[in-house]
């Protein structure tokens, strides 16, 4: 599905974005800490926004292009038929799981805005990352149910020869 593959592309080159603001940051602070004496205040605090921006932008990349870890010691000696249930059957767990994330984080995130829960250092609101951490688990749910839904196909295929 092309959609789906712009959509992780995009969020990839938003991750992209993030490393390269996160690896300017914190050497800008190392810099001023060294010459000056003096850091950037609240470095800490955005640091750890980007890094669960950069891992969730990019995780449903990362499962599109299958470049994830996976240990097959025993599946590798499983039949293909085999194998395509167990990938069907986890993925669908997985689905579920990150749909269920995706839906505590979005209850989580009204719950904040609510609140007006925010930073300690720069006082920046909480909830449009928790958002955007949403955003990421719902493009790697969606990965996940349409590689769940292709293994469907391709498993019926191996019954019909």
């Amino acid at each position: 599905m092309k959609w789906v593959d712009t959509i992780t592309n995009l969020m990839n080159r938003f991750a992209y974005g993030i490393l390269f603001a996160m690896m300017m940051l914190t050497v800008t602070d190392v810099v001023l800490r060294k010459l000056f004496s003096k850091g950037i205040l609240g470095t800490l605090e955005m640091t750890e926004f980007m890094m669960v921006g950069l891992v969730l932008f990019a995780l449903g990349r990362v499962e599109r292009l299958d470049r994830n870890i996976s240990v097959d010691l025993v599946m590798k000696h499983m039949s293909r038929r085999v194998r395509l249930m167990v990938e069907m059957i986890t993925r669908l767990i997985c689905f579920i799981f990150f749909s269920l994330v995706t839906a505590s984080l979005l209850v989580y995130a009204q719950a904040m805005k609510a609140s007006h829960e925010a930073t300690v250092d720069l006082w920046i609101p909480r909830y449009p990352f928790v958002y955007a951490a949403a955003a990421g688990c719902a493009v790697l749910a969606l990965v996940l149910l349409m590689k769940c839904l292709t293994d469907i196909m391709e498993f019926k295929k191996s019954w019909n020869p």
